[in-house]
């Protein structure tokens, strides 16, 4: 295995908080989404017949009415239940702005979102699922919420836009869910070399390329194989955990999504640093990988994960900063 140097540290540190630097704080309207609203959206979506096989697409409302206008708080809500609900087994949520694949099932229901101000000071968000055919709303699918929004959010409430629905999945921006991880003791990749391993679970709710690779003990461990195009779901790969040491994480797990051509580049530079494919290592990969991320910036979403033993246990340590990535060098 190749090792990881200061510098490679430093540059796997720099991509893990492109990711991080655009994270929003976490207001009330953020935890009634993720905590209320997605776990009985998807509890119904599951679980009635109704909804059995179906996809279900999004759209803004104005009242009660599906309109093609909306504001950019709108499609922030609409990005965040969709991550948030294609989590959730048996539910399908087609990815905002995007058009489906011809093999795709067209969608005959569209969960409506409608945010209205409700006075000087408070907004309301109300949630519905609309049947297009017989052109009703679904009883017993409507959510309220009634409260502040940030500075932020009143902005985003305040700027229209229109959706890009003729946005194909190739340009849509791209979005990744944080990843999850639980420890497990099998065979496989868990030889008789390692004691422990990892299950990363790595959601992707647009289809796009998944790349996945980790780091252990100053080691890069990437496949050879180019990263294969992903339809929206929950990934599972496993990994196996070696001891970290003094002043190192144990495990570092980065996925990434993007276009094909994109995960195509940065698989070549990641896969040609180590060598083990190529036959000889490529000595300016860091300057390459930041050369393609600074080409294609906007059309990849990133998510890392570092993982190191206390108490007996594996614990994240999260959020990524400059102290937990470097525990990555030499």
């Amino acid at each position: 295995m190749w090792r990881l140097s200061r510098t490679a540290a430093n540059a796997l540190f720099v991509l893990a908080m492109c990711h991080h630097a655009h994270a929003v704080s976490y207001s009330t309207l953020d935890r009634w989404l993720e905590d209320i609203a997605a776990p009985a959206l998807a509890s119904t979506l599951s679980k009635h017949p109704r909804f059995s096989g179906e996809v279900v697409r999004m759209s803004a409302m104005q009242d009660s009415r599906l309109v093609d206008v909306s504001n950019t708080l709108v499609q922030t809500i609409e990005r965040d239940l969709t991550l948030h609900l294609n989590r959730f087994e048996r539910v399908r949520i087609r990815w905002p702005g995007t058009e489906p694949a011809p093999s795709d099932p067209p969608a005959h229901y569209v969960l409506g979102i409608e945010v209205r101000a409700e006075g000087s000071y408070q907004h309301s968000v109300t949630l519905a699922i609309i049947d297009l055919a017989e052109k009703i709303w679904v009883s017993g699918t409507a959510a309220r919420w009634e409260g502040r929004l940030t500075r932020e959010q009143k902005q985003m409430f305040a700027t229209l836009s229109t959706p890009a629905a003729t946005q194909s999945p190739s340009t849509a921006a791209m979005t990744l869910a944080p990843i999850t991880f639980r420890t497990v003791r099998r065979t496989g990749v868990c030889s008789h070399r390692h004691t422990e391993c990892v299950e990363a679970d790595i959601t992707l709710p647009q289809p796009a390329t998944l790349l996945v690779f980790s780091s252990s003990q100053g080691e890069l461990q990437i496949t050879c194989e180019a990263p294969a195009q992903r339809a929206v779901g929950t990934y599972r790969f496993r990994l196996p955990v070696r001891g970290g040491g003094h002043g190192r994480s144990d495990l570092g797990i980065y996925a990434l999504a993007a276009p094909a051509a994109v995960t195509t580049e940065l698989h070549t530079v990641l896969r040609n640093a180590t060598g083990n494919c190529s036959g000889s290592a490529n000595p300016a990969w860091q300057r390459d990988l930041q050369q393609v991320l600074d080409t294609h910036e906007g059309r990849y979403a990133w998510q890392a994960l570092h993982l190191h033993h206390a108490n007996g246990s594996l614990k994240p340590l999260l959020p990524c900063t400059r102290s937990s990535c470097d525990l990555l060098q030499d």
